[in-house]
């Protein structure tokens, strides 16, 4: 056995060792406490503490070594049902049901309105009823193979047309049956294939449309940044524009003041 599973041993009979010395609680009681710590379900830890229980007996100085006193944890004796009273009880209850009864009822009244002992009653006659069932299912099985040992004897005498009929009755039934659960079977085969493709279908739908969400963002982005390129490039062209006017209107304004200066030249020129 592991270190791993030797420790979890030792953690779950020293908390019910400690939990039984200090509250004094049953068995049961402190299993179900130690369950929560251990992380498993009532019933599991129950069939853990039995399994690893024997375990531990059959390594008694390993216990010792543990700290785990196997004295704490002795099982009671169990009283067992007698057969005469087994089946005293199986009877009594019987025709109790036949009354109208509930098998509740009835191993409540026979235990003396003691609980645990009609738990044990009723468990016991449950038990009983499936043994006793499965016995008659096998004598019908028997019973059967006796009738179809009887009826290849028959086979050999006069079958006459009404048999020959049913026979064949019989058997046009059995082919409907048959073909019916086939049919029945090839429905829930196609029925499955089609649920597993619209899921399939689904979920490939589902994928497209997140890869397209993500065009979406991308190009949303890609437009944002056009528009700021945009932007930049008008007020560039802008920026351009006003440089190129403004130098166009110094060489007017220049080439006008030329002008005007070449005439009052001339004027002088003239005047001598």
């Amino acid at each position: 056995m592991t270190n791993k599973k030797l420790e979890k041993i030792k953690t779950l009979f020293l908390n019910l060792q400690q939990l039984k010395q200090n509250k004094n609680i049953s068995l049961n009681k402190a299993i179900e406490k130690v369950s929560g710590v251990m992380k498993l379900k009532k019933e599991s830890a129950r069939n853990y503490y039995y399994k690893s229980l024997n375990f531990l007996r059959q390594n008694n100085q390993l216990a010792i070594s543990m700290g785990i006193d196997l004295n704490n944890f002795n099982k009671k004796g169990f009283e067992r049902f007698e057969n005469n009273k087994k089946q005293d009880m199986f009877e009594f209850i019987s025709n109790n049901l036949k009354k109208g009864k509930s098998v509740r009822q009835s191993c409540l009244e026979l235990a003396n309105n003691d609980a645990k002992l009609m738990l044990r009653y009723q468990n016991k006659f449950r038990n009983m009823q499936k043994q006793k069932s499965k016995k008659g299912e096998q004598t019908t099985m028997q019973q059967n193979v006796i009738n179809i040992s009887k009826a290849k004897k028959d086979i050999t005498k006069k079958i006459t047309e009404s048999e020959i009929n049913s026979l064949f009755l019989g058997l046009v039934k059995i082919i409907k049956k048959s073909a019916q659960e086939n049919a029945d079977e090839e429905l829930k085969t196609e029925c499955k294939q089609a649920t597993q493709n619209f899921r399939q279908t689904l979920i490939d739908l589902n994928k497209r449309e997140v890869e397209l969400k993500k065009a979406l963002e991308i190009n949303n982005e890609l437009n944002l940044k056009v528009e700021s390129q945009q932007q930049q490039i008008c007020l560039l062209l802008d920026k351009l524009s006003r440089r190129k006017l403004g130098s166009l209107e110094k060489k007017s304004r220049d080439k006008f003041a030329k002008l005007k200066g070449f005439g009052k030249k001339d004027k002088t020129d003239n005047i001598l």
